[in-house]
Parts: structure tokens; sequence; C-alpha cells
């Protein structure tokens, strides 16, 4: 199973896609037997588990895009992993959750 993780996350996510996209295939038109639909079964699982990760790290790589002061759209650094926005700024959510003056104080 190891191995299969390894391939499936070395495989672009369109090729993913297309090997998931045939397992379902098959397992819905085929009649297979019921160890191999189990293995396949697995395999797709892999497979999405992998396009998932693939569309996150996507995704959180369009939100390091920015657009500067001048109007430019400029790519953040980003790394697996990180949390909350490039270079430091905050977003205006984060601007909600931050204390005020006229907030009363907590104990």
């Amino acid at each position: 199973m190891a191995l299969r993780k390894r391939a499936a996350s070395e495989m672009n996510f369109e090729d993913s896609l297309a090997k998931l996209e045939s397992i379902v295939k098959r397992l819905e038109d085929e009649e297979i037997p019921l160890e191999s639909s189990l293995k396949l079964f697995a395999e797709g699982q892999t497979l999405a588990q992998a396009c998932e990760r693939q569309l996150r790290a996507a995704e959180n790589q369009i939100r390091q895009l920015m657009e500067k002061s001048s109007g430019k759209i400029e790519e953040a650094v980003f790394e697996p992993g990180e949390t909350g926005e490039a270079d430091g700024e905050t977003s205006a959510e984060d601007d909600d959750l931050a204390p005020t003056d006229e907030d009363p104080p907590t104990h």
C-alpha cells in the first residue's frame, strides 16, 4: 500500500484524476471479483486523497497571490502547512477578532 501511495503522490493531478475515473468506471461497469474490487477501491481512495492534497496545495498557492499597493499582482512564497497571511499581514477576518478599546476587559 505504501508503494501505491508514493506512486499516486508522484502523479500529476490530471493523471491521478483520469486513473481515478477509470477505476470508478471499472467498478461500475464490470463484474469484478470481490477481492479485486476491494483492491481497486483502495487504489481509488489513495488517488482521491492525492487529488485532494494537490487541490488544497493549488488553493493555498492561489490564496498567496496578493495585490500590492501598485495594483500589481504578486505571488508570495508559500510554505506547505503555513497558515495566515503572507508577509505578516492580517486579513479583515483577523481584524474583526482583534480586541479594541471599546471591548470590555475579560477576566
